[in-house]
């Protein structure tokens, strides 16, 4: 009874990361995102541990607005996926499926792409190894590991399903250990831990996918470098017919121009047939012709 939680920072409760993502990088805790007065956040702060402040965390371009999203973190990369942003025409939340990466060595964002399938923290998320996460929605548990871009899906299994799917009783995992928590006399307030390994709670895998959807702006090109290809040949084809219709043409004693054909008599013919076969004409040369 005599435990009490004392703060040690000196920051004070300004409300504009509500929601944020708490994760630790180098025995530094950060927190990213949020929502406050009336817009949601992109900051991501960090806890100074000698001036026991608060600090932003500068970067060389703009990050990515969200709140209540998920993260992980591997050889000084963090990952961040779904969660909500809110929408700037409106009071409604909305889902956010954009996927951005935040290198710490390069103090750098970059977005990855969109993800087919949408988690937040008000889904059960268990953390599993280092940068994988575990997550249960309805029925299903979707192991994702964003680094390698992979998603498994996993059927609940039944024994397990009233343990999994409580969202006030939040599993742990530990060294291929799944710890899941009974409520064995809710009004006594007595709990039970349930150990399962790895392979009773991941035994029945029903499927995999991209965890982040494949961009397809090549498959469009590929649509389209077709079509220009098409359009390129009527078009040369069109000025080599739109040329040969405005050719001069000697057939015999026939004088042949966009259709039309004259009758011309030989001396005519010869003064074409010299015109056509010197690229330099005398005044001389056509008086004696």
């Amino acid at each position: 009874k005599d435990l009490k939680l004392n703060q040690i920072d000196k920051s004070f409760r300004h409300r504009m990361q509500v929601g944020s993502n708490i994760f630790t990088y180098n025995d530094t805790i950060f927190r990213h995102g949020g929502y406050g007065f009336w817009e949601t956040r992109s900051l991501l702060t960090y806890y100074d541990f000698s001036t026991n402040e608060w600090e932003n965390l500068k970067s060389k371009n703009e990050g990515v607005k969200k709140i209540n999203h998920l993260s992980t973190t591997k050889s000084g990369k963090t990952i961040f996926f779904g969660g909500y942003i809110k929408n700037p025409k409106g009071k409604n939340m909305e889902k956010s499926n954009s996927v951005y990466l935040f290198d710490f060595t390069e103090n750098k964002w970059t977005n990855l792409g969109n993800s087919k399938y949408h988690f937040s923290t008000q889904d059960i998320v268990i953390n599993v190894g280092e940068y994988e996460k575990l997550i249960s929605k309805n029925d299903t548990l979707f192991l994702i590991n964003p680094f390698k871009n992979k998603i498994n899906f996993y059927k609940i299994n039944p024994i397990l399903y009233s343990t999994i799917s409580n969202r006030q009783l939040k599993p742990h995992y530990k060294d291929s250990i799944f710890y899941l928590i009974n409520k064995v006399n809710p009004l006594q307030k007595t709990f039970e831990i349930n150990k399962r390994q790895y392979e009773e709670v991941l035994f029945y895998k029903i499927g995999e996918a991209d965890f982040i959807k494949k961009n397809n702006r090549y498959i469009f090109l590929f649509v389209l470098l077709p079509f220009f290809a098409f359009c390129f040949i009527i078009y040369t084809y069109f000025i080599k017919f739109k040329s040969k219709k405005k050719t001069l043409k000697l057939v015999n004693d026939i004088l042949i121009y966009k259709g039309r054909k004259v009758k011309i008599i030989n001396y005519e013919i010869s003064i074409i047939n010299f015109i056509f076969n010197d690229s330099e004409i005398k005044i001389n040369s056509l008086v004696n012709l």
